[in-house]
């Protein structure tokens, strides 16, 4: 930790640092080949801002970004998302302009939690989610109103987690934990990093922790590495960043790193570097890239396999994709297949080679074999498909970077013969064609050409003493 005397104002940020030495830790040796490359992806959407919040909706894929202050101090409230190519502003009443806010999507619940800011004259402290079409507030009681807290969803536990922040009662900056189960908070404060504004968290979902990183207090600049366990916050001993505050984090699902920009550091101001952290170490992630910064946003777009950075002081509305090695550049899509017909998924990598791939169902690796092909390959193939098959498919790419894992697709088996669904076939299948078939429902429609005709009686016939293998 880096010591040294700053002023703030109520929601604002540190000011006015005395001359000390900054200690910058060296950074451990990388391959250059495995740094991280940020590139600029859009000029246009919302407009300069500082102090806003972001985070990925993974059930609509998309980037939720909320709120913030311009550079003119122009307090916002607008909604936009990012749908991997494009920022579309969402025209939606909801919470009141702010800054200083912070949001986590919440998986369980399949959407967006907002809580707290600041507008200049008051501080918030009602909880709001976002479900893709709107705004809904549900609850005003919790943590005390404040802003520049850390927030991140707690995957293991389902649980969105809250740490510290900057509240209207003296000494102002809070050390408090609160956790939010999706209809109220609970403070489960333990012994844990001191009392703290502008730190960031993020959920290690692959080693159920989540990590908080920095931030500062009235005197203190931090450069401290905590995980929270669910009960109980433990300091992790590492170099890595410098001290600072107002950086930004979010977790690389794919390379199971979570990955830090920029911020504010003492004696030598807003810097532009980006780390990752691997659970043991902390370690440079990319070069050059966005200008140095402090107060801007990071979330990780899992659909598109890229950590996006917008925004941030002074006078940026730009909008950066951060893209590591392996990079899994198309993802595996959702499949619905009869039985019989043949299923398969593919990806699109680049990184250095060689690259391994092992395709997995249920999390469990895949071996070539029978009706199994592609199960070490770019493309995995299934012919015929049975029943059996159905389940939740990815891949994990290696190259000499390290390891990264696709997104989730899911193999539906649709077996005909099963005509009411129920699980057994049996003659009560074959009355229900029956019934649909001379009814006239285009569920009768068994070969799926858009007519119902007798062909589809003999399909079915086919399909019903065929079973479901």
């Amino acid at each position: 930790m880096q010591r040294t005397s700053h002023r703030r104002d109520q929601g604002g940020v540190a000011a006015l640092v005395v001359a000390t030495v900054a200690i910058i830790l060296p950074a451990p040796p990388v391959r250059a080949q495995c740094i991280g490359t940020w590139t600029q992806v859009y000029g246009g959407g919302p407009s300069d801002r500082s102090q806003h919040a972001m985070a990925y909706d993974s059930a609509r894929s998309e980037v939720v970004l909320f709120g913030g202050i311009s550079s003119s101090g122009t307090v916002l409230n607008d909604t936009w998302t990012w749908d991997g190519s494009a920022w579309m502003q969402r025209l939606v009443s909801g919470p009141s302009p702010r800054y200083g806010h912070a949001m986590a999507y919440d998986h369980n619940g399949a959407r967006v939690v907002l809580f707290g800011g600041y507008d200049g004259a008051t501080f918030w402290g009602d909880t709001w989610e976002w479900t893709g079409v709107g705004w809904t507030r549900v609850s005003t009681n919790g943590p005390s109103p404040r802003n520049s807290h850390a927030m991140a969803y707690d995957s293991a536990r389902d649980r969105t987690v809250l740490f510290g922040g900057y509240d209207a009662s003296p000494p102002h900056w809070r050390g408090d934990t609160w956790v939010w189960n999706g209809a109220s908070w609970a403070d489960v404060s333990a012994p844990g990093p001191s009392a703290r504004f502008y730190s960031a968290l993020a959920d290690d979902s692959a080693r159920q922790r989540v990590v908080l990183f920095g931030g500062g207090d009235a005197g203190t600049y931090f450069n401290d590495t905590w995980e929270w366990n669910g009960a109980a916050w433990m300091q992790v001993l590492s170099a890595g960043p410098g001290a600072r505050t107002g950086h930004g984090m979010a977790y690389d699902s794919g390379r199971a790193r979570v990955v830090l920009f920029g911020g504010y550091m003492p004696n030598v101001g807003s810097v532009g570097d980006t780390w990752a952290w691997d659970g043991t170490t902390w370690s440079v992630a990319a070069f050059g890239g966005p200008s140095a910064r402090v107060l801007a946003v990071l979330a990780f777009d899992g659909a598109r396999d890229r950590t996006i950075l917008f925004g941030g002081q002074v006078s940026v509305a730009d909008t950066w994709a951060l893209t590591r090695y392996p990079a899994i550049l198309s993802q595996p899509t959702d499949q619905a297949v009869n039985v019989g017909q043949p299923a398969g998924f593919a990806v699109l990598v680049s990184g250095p080679a060689p690259l391994a791939f092992q395709w997995r169902r249920n999390g469990i690796p895949l071996t070539n074999g029978g009706r199994v092909a592609g199960a070490t390959s770019q493309a995995l193939s299934i012919a015929p498909a049975h029943v059996a098959d159905e389940g939740r498919y990815d891949v994990v790419v290696t190259d000499s970077c390290g390891a990264a894992t696709s997104a989730p697709a899911f193999l539906t088996v649709r077996c005909i013969a099963d005509f009411n669904g129920d699980g057994a076939v049996n003659s009560q299948d074959f009355f229900d064609f029956l019934t649909a078939f001379f009814a006239g429902d285009l569920h009768a429609n068994i070969n799926g050409d858009g007519f119902l005709n007798s062909q589809d009686f003999f399909d079915f016939l086919t399909a019903f003493f065929a079973g479901c293998p």
